[in-house]
């Protein structure tokens, strides 16, 4: 926001499940056949534009996830 002098104003997430991966295995220390999430967000500024985009994936291990925007 200070950088770049935009305010977001809303975003919208969707979250879907994948199964790891090798690719995961090390980068997570996980199993390759383990579940994860994918969770793609984009934020918008107060006309509307998309001017953020994420994409977190994310290993729910005893832990739960939560998200408050606003």
């Amino acid at each position: 926001r200070r950088q770049y002098r935009i305010l977001i104003s809303r975003a919208e997430e969707q979250v879907s499940s994948l199964i790891a991966g090798p690719e995961w295995e090390k980068v997570l220390g996980i199993t390759a056949t383990q579940a994860l999430l994918r969770i793609d967000r984009v934020a918008f500024d107060g006309m509307g534009t998309p001017v953020e985009w994420s994409c977190r994936h994310v290993h729910l291990a005893d832990v739960s996830y939560s998200v408050s925007m606003g």
